[in-house]
């Protein structure tokens, strides 16, 4: 009679414990957590909520990642006697470049051409120059760039690139080609009286501006 009555106590403890996990199990699923809790708790989030900011950050990746995909870069190294502006119209017109910047041109020149500021002549500099930077915008139908550099003494002179300067030992010229993104057409402003960088968006970029 007693080991009936030990057994049936044993039982009863072991379902009083059994219910017991069971309700805290249930007290702490995601279902029974308060609108209150899952706002104001720390480390608590709705699921709704993640969902929003995974789909928030697969978006903005997704845009970084197609911006960068438009962009492509053009290397070449431009050899001893190449014309400089020469050497630019024919790369923007053999890779069909609509909108260009020049990313970076190291190297020396011969010669250089340049018409200085406010200026409407083109003086000559006779090299060997070591070329400091280039930098400007070019089309297949326009550029405009300007080219500093400096000679044995480390005199440095600079201008709007014009047309008979030449390499001296190498140019190593590297253009980022944004013709996915923008077109780039030149207009005359009347005030300045020279031909202006007129830039057009592509269709790609006015539909990224205003989404369906």
């Amino acid at each position: 009679m007693t080991r009936t009555k030990d057994r049936l106590t044993r039982s009863a403890h072991r379902l009083v414990t059994m219910l017991g996990m069971t309700c805290v199990l249930l007290f702490l699923s995601p279902a029974n957590v308060s609108a209150s809790e899952t706002n104001d708790a720390p480390g608590h989030f709705k699921p709704e909520k993640q969902s929003e900011e995974v789909a928030k950050r697969t978006l903005c990746e997704n845009e970084v990642s197609t911006v960068t995909n438009r962009q492509r870069s053009i290397v070449e190294r431009l050899k001893p006697g190449e014309e400089l502006q020469g050497a630019l119209k024919r790369i923007a017109s053999e890779h069909h470049i609509k909108a260009g910047v020049i990313a970076t041109a190291v190297g020396s020149l011969s010669v250089a051409c340049l018409r200085m500021a406010g200026a409407s002549e083109t003086k000559v500099f006779e090299g060997p120059l070591e070329i400091v930077s280039v930098i400007g915008t070019l089309s297949d139908t326009s550029m405009h760039i300007h080219l500093s550099a400096c000679d044995s003494t480390g005199k440095s002179i600079g201008g709007h690139l014009m047309n008979g300067s030449k390499v001296y030992t190498t140019i190593e010229l590297v253009i980022l080609d944004l013709s996915d993104e923008w077109t780039f057409e030149r207009k005359k402003d009347e005030k300045t009286g020279y031909l202006e960088l007129d830039p057009h968006p592509t269709q790609s970029m006015k539909s990224d501006a205003n989404p369906q």
